[in-house]
């Protein structure tokens, strides 16, 4: 099993018996699969043990954690399908128990109880769903973080705890980063600054101040309305769609995300679209890329080229709106809480974190200038 420095000092604080171990830090720093793998070194040294992984949402830790510890137990060939219950999302592995579960709310974490608890981007968690999960659990707690914030409930938790061990680390105690990896977190110093602070250099910096969109929230989609999809293209950047609902009246808008998705091909990015819309489904994508828009219409697709204006100007009119995002929009909802101004007065974003809030930007200047009647916009 190969190991970062960011194992070894978790293992130190786990063999010390701390009762919090407080992981802050950078992107790609190892913190969560340093953790998860220490665990299962652990029940293969044979130690007995009821172990919880817990993030805020369902479709966060299925795509987090939860996939992080299968790829582990897969990579050191301990995986087995008659010890994996999927539906339930338990692993017994020897002796000891894995579960990998969500709570969004205090009430939900509840009764059940564990000897080790594993909190994975504990800031999106209610400091009281904490609280709850904490008094449940027999031995330690490990939590981990980037460090988005200058106040947030976690740093008067470590920062007062008699028994926490804080442990710092950013990209470069991960020696298993490609070159390509590496250039584009560095790039972040150029890119965005803030972003630099945190993701890079895993400090304590607010990104609140800079943010573009505030006013949204989890939920579903409402499918009584008529809606649209937006699809933005990239190859090293994502493809993103997603699919969009605007309720004029009530100033909401409904967002989906469907596909997001890098370094696909042409056929790829097909099957995709062919999983979430039909033939007469309006598709408003990127007018960049007119040739790949020419060949998704060739195969029968509705789409058209997108309108796109003023960056600063479609911004301001989406921020009249307050965003429903569903809860399996995962990226979507990372792309809404760091996307920030460069320079706010000069009406300049940052070049990133928009692939999703590109793809709704073309549904909603689409249906306010080509399809006002439609959408209830007249």
């Amino acid at each position: 099993m190969e190991i970062s420095t960011v194992f070894e000092k978790n293992l130190t604080a786990l063999e010390n018996e701390i009762r919090l171990i407080a992981n802050e830090g950078s992107s790609r720093s190892t913190k969560t699969y340093s953790i998860l793998q220490m665990f299962v070194w652990a029940a293969l040294e044979g130690l007995s043990f009821d172990f919880e992984c817990v993030a805020h949402s369902i479709p966060h830790i299925k795509q987090g954690a939860l996939k992080d510890f299968i790829e582990i137990v897969q990579t050191i060939g301990v995986f087995s399908d008659s010890n994996y219950n999927k539906t339930d999302r338990v692993y017994k592995l020897n002796n000891s128990t894995f579960k990998f579960s969500a709570y969004d709310t205090p009430d939900k974490a509840k009764g059940h109880r564990r000897d080790y608890l594993f909190i994975n981007e504990c800031d999106l968690l209610k400091e009281e769903t904490y609280i709850q999960l904490a008094i449940r659990t027999t031995k330690q707690i490990i939590i981990d973080y980037n460090p988005a914030y200058d106040e947030h409930w976690i740093f008067d938790l470590v920062d007062n705890s008699e028994d926490c061990e804080l442990i710092k680390s950013t990209y470069k105690d991960n020696p298993f980063l490609s070159e390509g990896q590496v250039k584009e977190i560095e790039s972040l110093k150029e890119r965005s600054p803030l972003h630099w602070e945190v993701y890079g250099l895993g400090k304590r910096t607010s990104l609140k101040k800079g943010k573009i969109f505030t006013d949204w929230e989890i939920g579903e989609f409402d499918n009584s309305l008529p809606y649209l999809f937006g699809l933005d293209f990239g190859f090293n950047d994502p493809d993103a769609m997603v699919k969009v609902a605007i309720d004029e009246k009530r100033k909401l808008i409904y967002i989906k995300e469907c596909i997001y998705q890098a370094n696909q091909n042409n056929e790829q990015l097909l099957q995709g679209i062919a999983k979430h819309c039909t033939k007469n489904d309006l598709i408003v994508a990127d007018s960049a890329e007119k040739k790949l828009i020419q060949t998704i219409r060739g195969k029968g697709y509705n789409i058209v080229s997108a309108t796109k204006g003023k960056i600063a100007e479609r911004i301001k009119l989406l921020q009249s709106y307050k965003f429903i995002v569903t809860e399996d929009s995962i990226n979507l909802q990372k792309e809404l809480r760091n996307y920030i101004w460069l320079d706010n007065k000069a009406g300049v974003p940052i070049d990133m974190y928009n692939h999703g809030i590109d793809g709704l930007c073309y549904c909603y200047l689409y249906a306010r200038i080509v399809k006002k009647k439609h959408f209830g916009m007249a």
